[in-house]
């Protein structure tokens, strides 16, 4: 295969790159679940961060996983979403602990932390892939549900939906971890209870 290469000569423009990818990557309804795993996208996001920091030390401090809460359960819930949806390969369960450290830090890149973070990480995503996996995942869609409400620019964002769009709605934020009517009916009443909606 022949080489192919890549420039961007700007630190805004790599700093913009960093944002997409980030975004991409750390997003909680993904498209294409296996990118917040993949060791390419890791090794890449690496990169970009190294090259940030040779620019601005600031980016050292930004990179550790301690100090970044929000993204840190964000890869956890990615984690266990791609376990949730590879059940019949047991992704997880099946890996031995060298082999879910090493993929601890591809789902946690480019952020780096210590031991102590990594086995922070692998606890989390071990103990909530195996209990109560299907509630888990309605809880965590119903505060998707409620913070994508109160920060779009339309706050009547769900309220303005019919049943039937809210029905639809729900049903894409659960597929594929449960389509069982009383589950989604239980999470359109709790996203109405939580927005104070009189249904």
């Amino acid at each position: 295969m022949s080489k192919i290469k890549f420039e961007v000569v700007d630190y805004y423009d790599l700093v913009n790159l960093h944002k997409a990818l980030l975004e991409a990557k750390f997003h909680s309804n993904p498209d294409n679940e296996n990118i917040s795993s993949s060791p390419v996208i890791a090794n890449f996001c690496n990169n970009i961060i190294d090259l940030l920091g040779n620019h601005n030390q600031s980016w050292i401090y930004w990179r550790n996983i301690e100090n970044q809460s929000f993204f840190m359960e964000r890869a956890i819930n990615n984690a266990i979403l791609y376990n949730s949806m590879h059940k019949d390969l047991n992704q997880w369960e099946n890996l031995n602990f060298k082999e879910k450290y090493n993929i601890s830090q591809n789902y946690l890149s480019p952020f780096i932390g210590d031991e102590n973070s990594i086995l922070y990480f692998i606890d989390e995503v071990t103990n909530k892939s195996s209990t109560k996996n299907k509630i888990y995942f309605i809880n965590r869609a119903i505060e998707d549900i409620v913070f994508y409400n109160n920060i779009s620019d339309d706050d009547n964002l769900w309220i303005s939906l019919n049943n039937e769009e809210k029905l639809n709605l729900s049903k894409n934020y659960l597929s594929p971890f449960t389509s069982d009517e009383n589950d989604i009916l239980y999470f359109i009443d709790k996203v109405n209870e939580r927005l104070e909606i009189d249904c």
